[in-house]
C-alpha cells in the first residue's frame, strides 16, 4: 500500500513523512527518493522500438541488520513493480500510438511546457557547437 516499512531515512534528518524528491542525470539515469527510500532507475535502450529499465532501492546500511530486513524490503519491490506498471502500460499505448497510420506529430499541451523547456535545454547541449 505504500506505507513505510522502515521509518525515515537518517540522511533526511527531521523533514516530515511526506518528503520526496526525484532529479535526473542525462542521459539516462532518475533518482527518485521518499523519507524512507531512495530509488535510482536506469534506461538503457535495446532497439529503435524498446529499453531495459533497471531499478534499484537502496537503504541505510544499519536497516540491513534489523529483524525481517529482507521481508519489509521485498514489500518495497513488490509495492514499486505495482507502481511502475502503470508506466510500463501507458508508455507502451504511447509508443504503439506513435506507428498509428494516423498519427501526426505536434506540440505538448500547455501543461507540459517545462517538460518541453527541459527537452529543448537537453537538446541544446547535446547538439551545440563548440564555437
Amino acid at each position: 500500500n505504500g506505507e513505510s516499512q522502515f521509518g525515515p531515512i537518517p540522511w533526511f534528518g527531521d523533514r516530515d513523512d511526506t518528503y520526496a524528491f526525484s532529479f535526473y542525470l542525462r542521459p539516462n539515469l532518475n533518482f527518485f527518493a521518499r523519507i524512507d527510500e531512495f530509488l535510482t532507475m536506469v534506461a538503457w535502450p535495446t532497439g529503435p522500438d524498446s529499453c531495459e529499465h533497471h531499478g534499484y532501492i537502496l537503504f541505510p546500511e544499519e536497516w540491513f541488520d534489523q529483524p525481517d530486513f529482507e521481508d519489509r524490503a521485498q514489500a518495497y519491490g513488490d509495492w514499486l513493480a505495482v507502481f511502475l506498471q502503470e508506466d510500463v502500460d501507458m508508455v507502451g499505448s504511447l509508443q504503439r500510438g506513435l506507428k498509428a497510420e494516423r498519427f501526426e506529430p505536434g506540440p505538448m499541451v500547455a501543461l507540459e511546457k517545462p517538460i518541453h523547456h527541459m527537452l529543448n535545454h537537453h537538446l541544446d547541449r547535446v547538439f551545440a557547437s563548440d564555437e
